[in-house]
């Protein structure tokens, strides 16, 4: 008896994993997977897709996109996915060169964005210069990468995610739509409170250590400072120039990144009795993010209103 009652526990065990297995089979034959260059990207993907598709980004969290060298097996893994979603940052054009004949969807998410010049000194240090291709990248180089940072960009991303989505899954065309819908309106609030909140300090200038926002900057009507130059923390010279500069503003609220070290920022907040604050470009949640930028930006503005 007890004998027959094992067989029987192990043909249920069996039977069971053989089920969930199947199960597991199952879902991954329903689910399309979506790899977005930056963790903004992969969130809008994940809004619109909804439920049943796997989406990340491949710039680990807390990397900096300027420095960032995916390894073979990143590649691997991104060749792997259906579609791949990229802005056009250096490390991404690197995956595109390794992706060509792949059966991957490629797809450029800024198509129909106007880009803005970057910031004399800004990224176009950080250029990958044993890339072959980067002479033929000189003129994107020139301008700021940093799409995402503004709401109206990311209504043009959204769409064109929306867009790659439906023709690979066709079936699911008016959940992607649903989905698209809800997160524009999410993005159009976050457009007008942004602009309503910040109507008031039109023409100011806000300090940050690496200029990524000019997307935000243009969009608000404010100015952004960087206070590094091409990838390179401020010489002794620089930084008092910027001290002189942040006194005339009456700056007293220094913006700083996660992805880069704070050191040069906060002795600057410290040389002008001010504070480091920190705003993430590369928030994974691009939608709390505006709200927080805005916040973060009025109140570094507010004690100082003329």
């Amino acid at each position: 008896m007890r004998v027959w009652i094992n067989r029987m526990l192990l043909a249920t065990a069996v039977g069971l994993v053989a089920f969930l297995l199947a199960g597991c089979g199952e879902d991954r034959q329903n689910s399309v997977a979506v790899v977005a260059g930056v963790p903004p990207v992969a969130d809008l993907a994940g809004r619109i897709a909804g439920s049943g598709i796997v989406t990340r980004s491949a710039l680990p969290e807390g990397r900096s996109p300027h420095d960032f060298s995916p390894r073979p097996g990143d590649v691997r893994d991104i060749a792997g996915a259906r579609v791949f979603l990229h802005t056009g940052m250096p490390f991404e054009r690197s995956v595109l060169r390794a992706l060509k004949g792949g059966k991957v969807k490629v797809v450029d998410v800024t198509q129909g964005i106007t880009r803005i010049p970057l910031e004399a000194g800004g990224c176009d240090a950080h250029r990958h210069a044993d890339d072959a291709d980067d002479h033929a990248h000189d003129d994107a180089d020139a301008l700021d990468p940093h799409v995402w940072l503004s709401p109206e960009n990311c209504m043009v991303i959204a769409r064109n995610i929306a867009t790659a989505l439906t023709e690979v899954m066709p079936e699911r065309r008016a959940e992607f739509e649903r989905n698209l819908q809800s997160v524009l309106a999410e993005l159009k609030k976050a457009d007008t409170e942004m602009k309503e909140r910040l109507a008031p300090y039109r023409g100011r200038m806000f300090f940050v250590h690496h200029p990524a926002f000019g997307y935000f900057a243009a969009a608000s009507g404010l100015k952004q400072h960087g206070i590094e130059l091409g990838g390179r923390e401020p010489s002794p010279a620089r930084l008092a120039e910027i001290i002189r500069a942040a006194r005339d503003h009456q700056v007293k609220t220094i913006f700083v990144q996660p992805q880069f070290n704070p050191a040069a920022a906060r002795s600057l907040a410290a040389a002008i009795e001010g504070q480091a604050v920190e705003l993430d470009p590369l928030a994974p949640d691009i939608i709390a993010n505006f709200h927080r930028l805005t916040d973060h930006i009025e109140r570094g503005f507010r004690p100082h209103v003329q």
